[in-house]
């Protein structure tokens, strides 16, 4: 967990930011003084070229630079979605839908890049723990698709429990059935899984570790950093 006074480097692994858009990371750069943190942003921020904020292998070399950082206490990406910029980034309010408890570790996160990870060395293994899913387009029959592939990848007979995040399309659309819906006809009565308004592409998103073991329990319904 970030304390008050750690750096923390800001990546662009995906799209650059647009030059136009200086006067909003400056803003995201005193939010993050403002709690505590100190923010270190890499050399590949701003497209270069069309989106490009880098080539791939620079743009890589920037992430791990940080990585390899010991004063480096966390790595935020800046080129998807909205960034997180509350005062409580960690404080995440969970919902079960179904069942009362799931402890493991997290993988996961925007669930069409997720699948990006499928068939290549870097798609984590899924034994025991807990599988976040949130994403920000895509309406029932696109959402539907990709539930079923994790399902034909054996994912659902493997993890411990389900955390979802904001799907904003199909909220934006108010799309019947819902995400909750579909992903229940899929796993089935058995599987623990606890819904979020905290984690996602809103600009109130919050953060949450991957790779870091959780325990959330209904009776509190929060997550319990082991």
């Amino acid at each position: 967990m970030l304390k008050y006074g750690d750096k923390i480097g800001i990546v662009c692994c995906s799209n650059g930011q647009k030059h136009t858009y200086m006067e909003k990371l400056k803003c995201l750069e005193n939010t993050l003084e403002n709690i505590g943190l100190h923010p270190v942003f890499s050399d590949c921020i701003y497209e270069k070229e069309d989106v490009f904020s880098g080539t791939a292998k620079e743009r890589a070399e920037a992430f791990m630079r940080f990585y390899k950082d010991d004063e480096i206490k966390g790595i935020f990406d800046i080129s998807g979605g909205d960034v997180a910029n509350g005062n409580d980034l960690f404080q995440i309010n969970f919902r079960f839908i179904q069942q009362s408890k799931m402890q493991g570790i997290v993988v996961g996160g925007n669930i069409r890049c997720f699948l990006k990870l499928a068939g290549t060395e870097y798609m984590p293994g899924l034994d025991g723990k807990i599988l976040l899913l949130e994403s920000f387009g895509g309406t029932v029959a696109k959402i539907e698709t990709y539930l079923c592939q994790l399902q034909q990848m054996g994912a659902f007979d493997k993890v411990a429990g389900i955390i979802l995040g904001t799907f904003t399309e199909m909220e934006q659309e108010k799309c019947i059935p819902t995400v909750e819906t579909l992903v229940k006809r899929i796993v089935g009565k058995d599987m623990p899984i606890a819904v979020t308004r905290d984690i996602g592409h809103g600009t109130d998103s919050k953060a949450i570790v991957i790779g870091q073991e959780l325990y959330i329990e209904k009776q509190c319904e929060k997550c319990i950093e082991k």
